[in-house]
């Protein structure tokens, strides 16, 4: 007897039977044959019901199949939907107050618009576009444009002072919340420079991790976890992706196709998901709803009055290197460094004459005042000021040698630190110490208590070669009293007595050291000078200009 199920199964069977060889398996594919099991494969087991209920012409026991197949399906994926629905309704509510009368969003620029025209707040930090290269940008805030909503007036002194000079970044049309835009009579979502305005408020920084995946109940494919950071250092994770969705009807996939990117022919078989569900990513709402932030009324959002900028005022300050030089000082943490306009500033050697105890007390404070939001853009800064203030006349540096002198005394305790101290030397301070050599008698006794904490503490090639140089640069007088000379031979003996890849640098450091405080024979007793590949390239002695001992305009 005719039995459409069996028929159904043969069908599908045969299909793919010719979709296993490549020679007919291509002309089934341009026919979208694989797609064919949705329907045999589903209309046989419906009609194996049909078959043992009405028809007759099969045993009730067959109905085991179609029962373990739909009803197998649908404990699947009950089973796989309820986790997805669980995992989107754990996203932690209220988890950070936020509170904008002190605190300020960072947040990328795809977030900014739904947190000002829907959440009505009244301006928020945002990034420019992403790009490569980005890993350490992504960790350092604040974000480099202060966005705010604005009403006819901002609108049309940004179009004529601000956007024409590419200094803004302005949009007229506002999100309809259909998937569009449509204009907005008299607004406008703006963005202003940093560092054009003071910023008073303590930030909280909302980032996508793109690089870490974190292990999850359900599977979620582009994963991209979001990130809030209070000020102070406390961090939580909001699961943001994407994930697999199953319909609630079988849709079996069977067949093989051409893997076009390896080229190669593969068969598979598997239920059809589609309509991925969004968790948390892209989500304002459950990012807001963490936040503890409620939705607005839009219209009375956009009603409220904007306030007043002057947006002339800024432009003007923009194109000012100084005016932007001082408020990048002032603060770091509001400001895209190092900036263009630090070479602009260099260039003036009297402003910079001018300011030099401003400057000096920005670095400080750029290594003094850690924060954990902050610390990549006060070790650009540092980075950025150290040719300002080694690049200063004699003059003008032994000026500030009462700073510079308890600035290097507190940095010399670092070196309890074996390694923070090392490290920060070596990289971050390495001519500003080389420079505190040029004071000569002011920085004697600092120095010397540096080289001794060095060698009780750090190994003995990892003490900054910085330091040997900074005291042949306070010349001969440094002898005095033999403290210099004692240190200097405890130092020359460690290192003599290590065989490792540094040894060669230290050794040209020490050299420079010894020759020009007068210590010629001191250093002939442990190593010939003759010998010294720079010894014989640099001749040196105490009559030699500080120069002598490190070109402070050779890279590192």
């Amino acid at each position: 007897m005719f039995k459409p199920s069996i028929f159904c199964f043969v069908v599908t069977a045969l299909v793919f039977a010719l979709q296993v060889f490549p020679l007919t398996g291509i002309f089934m594919m341009l026919f979208l044959a694989m797609f064919w099991s949705i329907i045999t494969i589903n209309a046989g087991f419906l009609f194996m019901i049909a078959e043992a209920v009405w028809w007759k012409i099969s045993p009730r026991w067959t109905l085991v199949f179609p029962v373990l197949y739909f009803g197998g399906y649908f404990l699947f994926v009950a089973t796989h939907n309820f986790k997805i629905y669980q995992a989107d309704y754990d996203i932690p509510r209220v988890a950070i107050q936020f509170d904008p009368d002190k605190q300020i969003l960072s947040v990328p620029k795809v977030f900014a618009e739904s947190f000002l025209v829907k959440y009505g707040l009244e301006e928020v930090l945002s990034s420019h576009p992403s790009h490569s290269g980005m890993e350490d940008y992504q960790k350092t805030i604040p974000r480099e444009t202060l966005v705010r909503l604005g009403d006819r007036e901002q609108c049309e002194a940004m179009r004529d002072y601000g956007y024409s000079k590419g200094t803004f970044f302005m949009r007229i049309n506002i999100s309809d919340g259909k998937g569009g835009y449509k204009p907005i009579e008299d607004k406008c979502i703006y963005g202003i420079p940093l560092h054009s305005e003071p910023l008073e408020k303590e930030i909280v920084l909302i980032e996508q991790d793109k690089t870490r995946r974190k292990p999850a109940d359900v599977r979620l494919i582009d994963e991209r976890p979001i990130i809030v950071t209070t000020p102070d250092g406390r961090v939580t994770e909001i699961s943001a992706g994407y994930a697999i969705m199953y319909p609630w009807f079988p849709v079996p996939i069977l067949g093989c196709s051409l893997i076009s990117s390896s080229a190669e022919w593969k068969c598979h078989a598997a239920f059809h998901r589609y309509a991925p569900k969004p968790i948390g990513y892209g989500h304002v709402d459950k990012l807001a709803e963490t936040l503890g932030l409620i939705p607005q009324d839009k219209k009375a959002v956009l009603n409220r009055k904007a306030a007043k900028v002057e947006i002339r005022r800024i432009v003007d300050d923009y194109n000012d290197p100084r005016r932007r030089f001082e408020r990048i000082i002032a603060n770091p943490c509001n400001a895209q460094i190092p900036d263009k306009v630090f070479p602009m500033v260099l260039a003036d050697r009297n402003y910079v004459s001018s300011n030099k105890e401003k400057i000096l007390d920005a670095y400080i404070r750029a290594t003094r005042e850690y924060s954990l939001t902050c610390e990549a853009k006060n070790r650009k800064l540092r980075r950025a000021l150290t040719p300002f203030i080694v690049g200063l006349s004699d003059q003008d540096y032994k000026g500030l040698s009462g700073k510079l002198v308890d600035y290097f005394a507190q940095e010399g305790s670092d070196f309890e630190n074996r390694y923070y101290g090392y490290e920060k030397m070596m990289r971050e301070d390495f001519h500003m110490l080389v420079r505190f050599g040029d004071l000569g008698e002011p920085a004697y006794e600092t120095l010397l208590d540096m080289l001794e904490k060095s060698l009780g503490r750090i190994e003995p090639w990892k003490t900054p070669t910085a330091l040997y140089y900074a005291i042949c640069r306070a010349g001969p007088g440094i002898t005095e009293g033999k403290r210099a000379r004692v240190l200097l031979i405890r130092a020359l003996k460690r290192v003599k007595r290590y065989k490792v890849a540094q040894r060669e640098a230290l050794r040209d450091a020490h050299y420079a050291a010894f020759m020009r405080l007068g210590l010629e024979s001191d250093y002939s007793q442990y190593l010939d000078p003759s010998q010294h590949v720079s010894a014989q390239d640099r001749p040196i002695g105490p009559s030699s200009p500080p120069s002598a001992c490190f070109d402070l305009n050779k890279k590192d």
